[in-house]
């Protein structure tokens, strides 16, 4: 005798069941959010021709171009982008001319530490009135290396060996351990030199340094 298959009468009620779960799939594939395509950025040379032609000549104004979004295809950090792909410097990409381009952050920070410019504000002062030359106006918008004003002034090394003097003193090493590290040596005789723009006179005093530059 052939084989009887059972056969499962299905109601009207698990039918039912089976579309509400239907829906309930597709209403939540629907709810969803849509993954955000992947921005596309134009070709560094094409970028380069618009942000030229429409005068940008800072970083700073760039930035704001970006975030005001009338130009599309901007990357937001076109060094990064164009990488290995034309990039050669925010000189060339804001097409500035070879006679307002200025000297290497590095140089910049060594020749503006010594002219004892420890501040934003004594760096304006001094740009202003030719104290110094060759110097961007604005660093921090010039430089890809910016790292702050105390940085490009020498502020944070002088903290820092202060900071250094400090806690071996309190340690009670001798004041004379200073004669091994010729950099904190120079400082400790800045901090102390009443002539200098590093004169720190709660330093000096406190830690018996009066005589020591």
């Amino acid at each position: 005798m052939p084989k009887r298959v059972l056969r499962e009468k299905i109601t009207q009620e698990q039918i039912q069941r089976v579309l509400a779960l239907g829906i309930i799939n597709i209403r939540h594939k629907q709810e969803m959010p849509a993954r955000k395509p992947q921005k596309v950025c134009l070709p560094y040379d094409c970028v380069k021709r618009i942000i030229n032609s429409l005068g940008i000549t800072t970083r700073k104004a760039y930035k704001q171009l970006y975030i005001a979004g009338t130009v599309g295809g901007l990357p937001v950090n076109p060094s990064m982008r164009y990488k290995n792909s034309g990039w050669l410097g925010w000189d060339v990409f804001l097409d500035i001319p070879v006679k307002t381009s200025f000297m290497s952050y590095a140089d910049a920070k060594r020749y503006v530490i010594s002219k004892g410019i420890r501040s934003k504000e004594q760096y304006r002062r001094a740009r202003n009135s030719m104290l110094i030359v060759g110097v961007p106006s604005d660093p921090g918008d010039y430089y890809e290396e910016w790292a702050g004003w105390d940085c490009f002034t020498g502020k944070d090394i002088i903290q820092r060996h202060m900071i250094t003097v400090i806690v071996a003193i309190e340690k009670g090493y001798p004041q004379d351990f200073i004669e091994k590290y010729p950099d904190i040596k120079e400082t400790v005789r800045n901090l102390s030199n009443p002539a200098s723009p590093d004169y720190n006179r709660e330093f000096t005093v406190t830690y018996g340094f009066q005589n020591y530059f």
